[in-house]
């Protein structure tokens, strides 16, 4: 089988999410990539633009902020999400963009962004992995300033496959896991619209998060939290333990957050890391996992 080649989308201005979403929504694609299809490299890159305060006090009001009124450290997501959906909207890209699930992300920063300070931001997406649960794909983010890669990130997403009942397939039920004797915990309330409210401000209108009569769609009980606004209010509680911004954050995403609910973040010292866990109301569900540690 022959590989396409690259396929390079270049936007002066943010591509527009209403015309993506209208591909999405009207355009027929199977929930898996098809018997010996391939998918090429597909890069977007957006000519510079300037990050403004307004745009982090407007995130920092739904997902949570970053010391010193800096650029929250999730925020860069949200200018790339047009090219994201630009990429995935791509003819090249053969698969259902809606109920696409995220499962696991990376975000590396080697100092905090400020407002008025102009950037460059560049996505890419080569390939898929077939497993068990679906077919997996990485998204990679770049966002530069003055020519240096400042902020990147790496993004993985599931296209479910599709169980014999007709039901959709996904992870084994969780395993409660002990943490360590000596944590500290902070909880939060996922409110029932939040899907809604951080699809507005991030431009995510996935169907499984902003209802759920459109969660049950595509084989979801109730409506789910974006996984991004849910690293953001992560990335929002331990912020303050950065100096200069420069982090690696990684997480994977055990279980979906139904809403509404109640979250609790566990989280605690190993050496120069701060390990955490996410878990349900009842303390044994673990909704995400990660690492919060200088690169």
């Amino acid at each position: 089988m022959t590989s396409a080649g690259p396929v390079v989308l270049h936007f002066a201005a943010p591509p527009s999410i209403a015309c993506a979403y209208g591909k999405a929504l009207f355009t027929r694609r199977p929930a898996l990539v098809p018997e010996g299809r391939s998918i090429p490299l597909i890069e977007a890159e957006l000519d510079p633009q300037s990050l403004t305060r307004a745009q982090f006090d407007r995130f920092a009001a739904v997902a949570g902020g970053a010391p010193g009124h800096a650029c929250p450290l999730t925020f860069p997501h949200v200018l790339a999400m047009p090219l994201h959906l630009a990429i995935l909207t791509s003819p090249a890209f053969p698969v259902r963009v809606l109920g696409l699930v995220h499962i696991e992300n990376e975000i590396m920063q080697t100092r905090w962004l400020q407002a008025g300070e102009p950037i460059s931001v560049g996505a890419r997406l080569e390939g898929y992995e077939d497993t068990p649960r679906g077919h997996e794909f990485m998204l990679k983010t770049d966002v530069s300033a003055a020519g240096e890669v400042v902020w990147r990130a790496a993004s993985r997403f599931l296209a479910r496959r599709p169980g014999k009942d007709g039901a959709t397939a996904s992870r084994p039920a969780t395993v409660p896991e002990a943490d360590p004797p000596s944590v500290a915990t902070s909880s939060w309330h996922c409110d029932a619209d939040i899907g809604r409210r951080y699809g507005w401000l991030s431009g995510d209108m996935n169907p499984i998060h902003l209802s759920d009569a459109t969660a049950k769609l595509f084989g979801f009980d109730r409506a789910i939290a974006h996984g991004l606004w849910t690293l953001s209010r992560i990335a929002h509680e331990l912020g303050s333990q950065l100096t200069g911004g420069a982090v690696r954050l990684s997480v994977r995403f055990r279980s979906p957050v139904q809403l509404p609910a109640w979250v609790m973040l566990h989280h605690w010292r190993s050496g120069p890391r701060t390990e955490f866990r996410l878990r349900g109301s009842d303390g044994e569900r673990i909704h995400a996992e990660g690492v919060f540690e200088p690169p």
